[in-house]
């Protein structure tokens, strides 16, 4: 794993900080053969009132050592497969009382076209309370005879402060892809 991250502090169009990123992620298989090769670029514009946006290309090469399934169709077959995502993302002030977040992700995965849809809302009460609701749509199509699927991930988180030592989290999730709730 590698990662180089070079910020720029130019104060113009209300934006404090241009952050610049690069990624590298690698697995290797027990032979010493890549297994998955992961590349990221993303920048970020982190604005004066503490907001951002971001964009980010991703490039992926894996090595399927066994079938593989993603939809209830037939399993990819074994194989190195290359696909490219890229994104978009804002995320509003954090200090406020009420934040939301919002992202899109499109292009490949394997050999499905993709599109990622996320967004979450947070209610702050500081010092004592936060509350934040996510959602996630992911859209799989892959050719035939691999299948499409339409999968939802939704995940709460709340969080209790009683003192600036003692505090409870709680983290719930549901998702479509197993049809199951969990519970932190």
């Amino acid at each position: 794993f590698n990662e180089n991250t070079y910020r720029i502090f130019l104060y113009f169009w209300n934006i404090n900080q241009h952050n610049i990123q690069l990624e590298n992620f690698f697995v290797f298989n027990r032979d010493g053969s890549l297994n998955e090769r992961n590349n990221e670029l993303s920048y970020n514009a982190e604005l004066k009132n503490t907001s951002s946006i971001g964009l980010n290309v991703e490039t992926t090469e894996a090595n399927l050592l066994f079938h593989t399934g993603f939809t209830d169709a037939n399993p990819l077959p074994p194989g190195k497969y290359n696909y490219t995502q890229y994104g978009a993302s804002y995320r509003s002030d954090n200090r406020k009382k009420f934040s939301f977040g919002a992202g899109i992700t499109g292009g490949k995965f394997y050999t499905a076209d993709f599109l990622e849809l996320n967004g979450s809302v947070t209610f702050r009460s500081q010092p004592w309370f936060t509350v934040e609701l996510n959602a996630q749509y992911n859209k799989l199509n892959f050719p035939d005879p691999y299948g499409k699927e339409n999968l939802f991930l939704l995940a709460n988180r709340v969080e209790i402060n009683f003192s600036n030592k003692i505090f409870w989290t709680t983290f719930i999730q549901y998702n479509t892809q197993r049809n199951n709730i969990n519970i932190n």
